[in-house]
């Protein structure tokens, strides 16, 4: 071999060898415990601003547009000893919205069934929800649906390194959404992004990407539609390090669903939706 082109081989191999053992390096110091951290009685307060567009493809089409604005609470009410979860309430405090349907003038509306509503269940130290343990028993919806995104999604195993990624099953109940709650099942992709400083606050970014797919009836009338929904969403958590919970991120969906009759007329539809969250307090 010429004498060059070995040389070039050599440092080749070598630079190759470097970047490797420099990856491997790093993941093993920067590895991380993905996992929320809360004490018994702290609460957090976020503001969520989202934008809904639904459409119903019946004999006439139906289109409902919808622009809200939302201030939610999670309390820790307890920790469970040995990394066995907490005890979570979440409430709904305020709530204000434009909504538009079909070509009708938009309608402001201050006010929603589903504020001052608490919600208690456990959920497990990286966000899996598992007991639903209260909530008023008039069946009901979160104005964004079943299927809104969690401001405390399901994280998947905590063991993990930055720059990682990976999928795992997501079935879980959606307590924080709907009475009586419907069952989630899917999966999800996971990209743990990096680290960052934002909203002055040091956080890590990560990114979920989730299939789903649910089904339900709200319960009192034989002759409501049950309602079967294929998810496919994605979104940004910007998870503080130092406080153990997000301080911000975003998240979309196309949800496709089929409203099913009694009389066996089933109509499809869509649904859009878009959300931005912060956090506004935490004590």
């Amino acid at each position: 071999m010429n004498p060059q082109r070995l040389l070039s081989a050599f440092l080749l191999a070598l630079a190759a060898l470097a970047l490797g053992t420099t990856h491997a390096d790093a993941q093993k110091l920067d590895s991380i415990r993905l996992r929320y951290t809360f004490t018994a009685g702290q609460t957090i307060r976020y503001r969520v601003v989202a934008f809904d567009s639904i459409m119903i493809y019946d004999k006439k089409w139906r289109v409902l547009s919808r622009e809200r604005a939302e201030e939610v609470t999670l309390r820790c009410d307890s920790v469970l000893p040995n990394d066995g979860g907490y005890i979570m309430t979440t409430r709904m405090t305020q709530y204000a919205a434009s909504e538009t349907y079909d070509s009708l003038p938009p309608v402001v509306r201050d006010t929603s069934a589903w504020v001052n509503r608490p919600i208690t269940f456990l959920m497990t130290i990286s966000g899996k929800r598992l007991t639903l343990k209260a909530a008023t028993d008039d069946p009901g919806t979160s104005p964004g649906g079943p299927f809104e995104p969690l401001l405390l999604p399901n994280l998947g195993d905590d063991h993990t390194y930055v720059g990682s990624s990976g999928a795992f099953p997501n079935e879980q109940y959606m307590f924080d959404n709907i009475f009586p709650p419907v069952f989630w099942k899917g999966s999800t992709f996971r990209t743990i992004v990096g680290r960052l400083d934002t909203l002055k606050q040091k956080a890590l970014e990560i990114q979920l990407s989730d299939v789903g797919n649910l089904s339900y009836q709200m319960p009192g009338d034989d002759a409501n539609p049950i309602t079967t929904a294929t998810i496919n969403g994605s979104g940004q958590y910007f998870l503080g390090t130092k406080l153990g919970y997000p301080i911000g991120g975003n998240y979309s969906l196309i949800a496709r669903f089929t409203l099913s009759r009694p009389d066996k007329q089933n109509v499809d539809g869509r649904h859009i939706l878009g959300m931005y969250f912060e956090l506004l307090t935490d004590k």
